[in-house]
């Protein structure tokens, strides 16, 4: 696999596995999700070792949650998303427009600060879950 390579990652068979679950995934998982999707012969501390060494070479993006409490992972194809999560089932949409880069600059601007990133997570209940409300 080609990003493991570029970055001199050892290309081991569960390594290939995970990054590739995570690359072709259209939203970020969850461990539990990557551990369900992924061969039974890889111990979730394998998982753990690999999502953290991926991180660290910038592959994979790590996200913590509020609401539910939990950290998501997704290939980092260099795009910028944020997401909506339901609060209810979990559900979680990728928001690929990201209306906050004017007002980041102002915010800089105005402040001196240095931003390096943000991160934007909006929670509600999903349509699905709305109906079943009502």
């Amino acid at each position: 696999m080609k990003e493991l390579k570029t970055h001199k990652i050892q290309c081991t068979p569960q390594r290939v596995a995970i990054l590739s679950l995570l690359k072709a995934s259209q939203v970020p998982l969850t461990i539990n999700e990557i551990e369900s999707q992924i061969d039974s012969s890889i111990n979730l501390s394998t998982i753990y070792r690999s999502l953290e060494l991926f991180e660290k070479h910038n592959l994979i993006t790590k996200t913590k949650l509020q609401e539910p409490l939990q950290t998501i992972y997704q290939f980092n194809d260099k795009s910028h998303s944020h997401h909506l999560i339901c609060t209810k089932c979990q559900k979680i949409i990728v928001i690929e427009e990201c209306p906050l880069h004017t007002y980041e600059e102002q915010v800089a601007s105005e402040s001196g600060f240095l931003i390096e990133y943000h991160q934007l997570d909006l929670y509600g209940l999903c349509p699905k879950c709305q109906s079943h409300d009502s």
